[in-house]
């Protein structure tokens, strides 16, 4: 074990501790102060990766209940929170990719399109994640290009023979470019985020003022632009900065090769970008079309119900192979899902002691809004 991890792991319970043992400030409930307790720790642990990060994101669980900030059946919930089931099936429909080689198809053709400059490969990832995230909310935009990006890094590395991904700055900045892209992309349009919606809504209740979908788009788009291309700039060219050509002046060449072994698109690949194109779609359509159907539907549903059809579409019926089966689809990253549900247990404990209200009186009252 290094020596940060050692140090988080026994910072990580003193701040713990030093907490709940601190004299209660005026306003605050001592469920409260236990909250924020369990938020120093599991952040030290989180950032410290001194356990496992999925194994922290499960302490609400333990912590919770025992110190009476909510009882287990409350600190559950979050872990099954339809954002979940958004994710999970956004999951499987990338397993299945893998199982059918599909995934790095798209990341062939990603590539040749955008060249193979490691700047030139982000921007390009991130300009379609923003005009996605446009129309498709934010967390389903990154659900839909994280299996490609992914492709992409995996690609370049057996390429180039980097196996050490975590700590390869193009893969770094890749995958910051989507997440940052899947957030600036939704200020282009009214309904690229559910803020603007609302933001446009109380406007319109409380001032009489209207903002049309283009108005909010000649500002909202070179905003998102501009944004953009500041983020770009920083992740590519300062704070990941990777020179030359990815794949060393073969690029061309490697990629015709790679393209030539993978042939024609098979029919299981076909099937799996009509599976892929109807999901998403169906979030584009959501986002635009307020139809009855819609009413009550998520992007979690659509999402499964995605995956679900990956389960029933056969390969081989003679054979009984589909195109997805349980083999491949509990390959799909559980640690991601758990640390998602601790983050949004951890939510819900703000909420349910009163934290998040005392920490806005606070800052309220010393100035800083």
């Amino acid at each position: 074990m290094d020596t940060i991890k050692k140090v988080g792991l026994f910072l990580g319970p003193a701040l713990f501790l030093l907490i709940c043992l601190l004299p209660l400030p005026t306003g605050m409930s001592q469920p409260a102060m236990y909250c924020a307790a369990v938020t120093a720790l599991m952040a030290t642990w989180w950032i410290t990766e001194a356990i496992p990060i999925p194994a922290t994101s499960m302490l609400p669980i333990v912590l919770f209940p025992f110190l009476q900030i909510m009882t287990s059946a409350k600190a559950t919930l979050p872990y099954a929170n339809h954002i979940i089931y958004l994710f999970m099936g956004g999951f499987f429909i990338a397993v299945c990719m893998e199982r059918w080689n599909l995934h790095y198809r798209i990341a062939m053709q990603t590539i040749k399109l955008v060249g193979t400059s490691p700047s030139r490969i982000v921007l390009g990832f991130m300009v379609a994640a923003a005009f996605l995230s446009m129309w498709v909310s934010n967390t389903a935009t990154t659900v839909m290009m994280m299996p490609i990006g992914m492709a992409i890094i995996k690609a370049c590395a057996e390429i180039t023979g980097d196996k050490d991904l975590h700590k390869n700055p193009f893969a770094i900045s890749l995958m910051l470019g989507l997440a940052y892209a899947a957030s600036i992309g939704g200020l282009g349009t009214i309904i690229g985020t559910p803020p603007n919606t609302i933001m446009v809504a109380q406007i319109d209740k409380l001032y009489g003022q209207s903002i049309g979908f283009l108005d909010w788009m000649k500002v909202g788009v070179p905003l998102a632009a501009t944004f953009l291309i500041i983020t770009w700039l920083l992740l590519t060219k300062v704070l990941f900065r990777v020179k030359g050509d990815i794949l060393q002046g073969r690029g061309d060449s490697l990629i015709k090769t790679e393209l030539a072994k993978l042939g024609l698109m098979k029919k299981e690949e076909k099937l799996i970008v009509a599976v892929f194109a109807v999901v998403a779609s169906l979030w584009i359509l959501m986002g635009l079309v307020k139809w009855p159907i819609f009413k009550g539907v998520s992007d979690a549903s659509v999402a499964i119900a995605g995956a679900l059809l990956l389960f029933v579409i056969p390969s081989d019926l003679k054979k009984g192979v589909f195109l997805l089966d349980w083999k491949t689809a509990v390959k799909i990253p559980w640690d991601v899902i758990l640390l998602f549900g601790g983050g949004l247990c951890l939510a819900d404990g703000f909420q349910e002691t009163g934290l998040t209200k005392y920490i806005g009186f606070f800052d309220v009252s010393n100035g800083i809004h």
